[in-house]
């Protein structure tokens, strides 16, 4: 199929300044918007605790956000599933409900309660829903329920074991942040609304969201390197600095709409972004062939006309691959749930964008640097410029 004639050609680098100032002004813009507002940062980043609930009723967001805030969860955010009209997303900052004065509380309680024994260890889980206890000798489980009661914590099940010198090793598993919420929603809205458990509960702590923010920047930085590498050894490198600047602008315009849009950011965007990454790169590597095979066919010619000539060639190729995956990613965006949806319109607007980037940033910037650079070394050298920079 053909959306154009065979002997279509259109003067691209004619209008490359105008191009390149409208692609200043983008990744300008991107810039300003990443400090502010600044990223809408989702669980994985920020850390707090994801709760999916499944209601019994038809109930709205109104509803549950009041029920929420009647328990000290003013700012959680409840986010309707598209599938259902009963399934919500409720998320809140924190990982746990127990503050530093709870836990001093209780460890002052097991301390007096186990004199005789010796407390050994009291220490609480990362995620600050399970108390760990060491004993120099064995007591009752329900002795250790109790004396975690009395400092006003609600106590879920006692474990114990015994462990090497006869020493008591105690797991007391507390009421969590999600038990909570859904006991305080149910006592609000009525049991009759609110299930006895959640669909699903996930919680990050902030450090273990540093790591991953960290890890999601060193992924983005190491798949452009290897890009480099990888065009530099394909084609020629006069041609991997373009390619690279080509990708980064789209990837930072693309999260440049992600914060615009306020699209939560999880790891499923930074996903969506190494997509654009691999994407953009392919397109931008198809034109550079289609240059390569026309700077053999058409040697008279001048550099900036064979970039005419090979973009105008790839256009349809170009706007037949972008239709194709606009039909596949329209159905995630229409159907899917609100994670894969914000993925998709991720993909969907970088697809637009590197295609956007292959032909107005990385072809042209492969001209002026061979023309600034390599001029003396370049198969192109002999060519005569038919456009100024």
């Amino acid at each position: 199929m053909e959306f154009f004639k065979p002997n279509l050609y259109i003067d691209f680098m004619g209008k490359r300044k105008l191009f390149f100032l409208v692609s200043l002004g983008a990744l300008a813009l991107s810039a300003i918007l990443f400090f502010v507002p600044g990223p809408n940062w989702g669980t994985d980043f920020k850390g707090g605790t994801e709760m999916e609930v499944l209601f019994k009723r038809d109930i709205g967001p109104a509803q549950i956000r009041g029920a929420l805030s009647k328990i000290g969860q003013a700012g959680a955010e409840v986010v309707a599933s598209a599938g259902n009209p009963r399934q919500y997303m409720v998320r809140v900052g924190a990982v746990s409900s127990l503050t530093d004065a709870q836990f001093n509380k209780a460890r002052n309680s097991v301390k007096a309660a186990f004199r005789n024994q010796g407390v050994k260890e009291f220490s609480v889980s990362p995620s600050r829903d399970k108390f760990i206890v060491r004993l120099g000798r064995s007591a009752p489980d329900a002795e250790m329920q109790q004396a975690i009661a009395d400092a006003g914590l609600r106590v879920v099940r006692v474990s114990s074991q015994t462990s090497r010198g006869g020493q008591q090793r105690y797991e007391i598993v507390l009421e969590g942040l999600a038990d909570e919420m859904l006991a305080g929603l149910r006592r609000n809205l009525g049991a009759n609304v609110v299930p006895e458990q959640p669909l699903r509960v996930e919680w990050v702590g902030p450090k273990a969201g540093e790591q991953l923010r960290s890890a999601a920047a060193k992924s983005m930085i190491y798949a452009l390197l290897f890009i480099m590498i990888y065009v530099a050894f394909r084609f020629d490198l006069r041609f991997a600095p373009s390619a690279i600047v080509g990708v980064v602008w789209s990837v930072s315009v693309t999260a440049g709409v992600v914060i615009a849009a306020r699209l939560e950011v999880s790891l499923s965007i930074i996903a969506a972004l190494l997509t654009v990454i691999g994407y953009g790169i392919n397109d931008t590597v198809v034109a550079y062939d289609r240059i390569r095979e026309n700077m053999q066919r058409a040697k008279s010619k001048s550099f900036p006309d064979l970039i005419n000539l090979s973009l105008s060639q790839n256009l349809g190729r170009t706007l037949l691959t972008g239709v194709t995956v606009l039909f596949n990613i329209g159905a995630f965006i229409v159907w899917g749930t609100p994670s894969i949806r914000n993925m998709a319109i991720t993909i969907l607007v970088g697809i637009a964008i590197t295609t956007y980037s292959s032909i107005f940033i990385a072809a042209p910037l492969t001209e002026w640097l061979d023309r600034r650079f390599f001029s003396k070394q370049s198969p192109t050298s002999g060519r005569t410029s038919s456009a100024k920079a």
